[in-house]
């Protein structure tokens, strides 16, 4: 049988399924005692246990080994993404291709308002446990572009991706020496004129992903791809 990965909470040896976890795990699933799991708590390891006890709103199982789980990127990424109808589908994405952090915010031209934050984060933990990661990407609150160009002025990859952009592109202008990476993925509608200006007075590079012009959600996509192809980390 093969052994089914779950989110959970570690409690000195035992691994504790609650919520949806739990509900999957024993009412779905039908996991009895002496059934093997490997469970995640957010730690970057991935813990192997055995279920112990199921109560009436927990599983438990107790731990026999642990391991650093290899999927995890040395190279930190922090997508900057304008809302849009795909968001939904762009973090979904982006977490399996190894994003930690996804900084939802409006501009000028964008035209989708909102997203559910209790969504968002469902969607992560999914898309975290498809892809077998064990480290859960944070989603912030939605900011202002203005306040996006303020985020890590330490870091020396600071990318805005830009349709018209005759600069280098993203894959040849990304420093070796700072694996961290912000890169800004605009709206439906792209990024105003007065934006770009912006942008570049803010010291971020403004790179181009490709001689055609991309929907916003494939930009992430080919963003991130490029990105971790350069790391070798993808």
């Amino acid at each position: 049988m093969d052994i089914r990965r779950f989110y959970g909470k570690k409690r000195d040896n035992n691994i504790i399924l609650e919520g949806d976890e739990y509900h999957h795990c024993a009412k779905v699933l039908r996991h009895k005692i002496g059934f093997h799991i490997c469970a995640f708590t957010g730690d970057g390891k991935d813990y192997f246990a055995v279920i112990t006890d199921i109560t009436g709103d927990s599983v438990i199982a107790d731990i026999y080994r642990e391991e650093e789980n290899f999927r995890e990127g040395k190279n930190r990424i922090i997508l900057c993404q304008a809302l849009c109808k795909e968001f939904d589908f762009i973090i979904q994405k982006s977490v399996e291709l190894g994003v930690n952090e996804i900084i939802p915010f409006t501009s000028a031209r964008t035209t989708f308002k909102g997203h559910k934050t209790m969504r968002s984060e469902k969607i992560i933990l999914d898309a975290v446990k498809q892809s077998e990661r064990s480290i859960i990407p944070k989603i912030h609150d939605t900011i202002k572009f203005d306040d996006v160009l303020k985020l890590y002025p330490n870091f020396k990859n600071r990318m805005l991706c830009y349709e018209k952009s005759k600069d280098l592109t993203l894959n040849n202008q990304i420093s070796w020496i700072d694996r961290d990476v912000m890169v800004i993925i605009g709206p439906e509608g792209g990024f105003a004129d007065d934006e770009i200006s912006s942008a570049k007075r803010a010291g971020l590079k403004i790179t181009s992903l490709s001689k055609r012009v991309l929907r916003s959600e494939t930009a992430a996509i080919v963003a991130i791809i490029l990105i971790q192809s350069k790391y070798e980390d993808l």
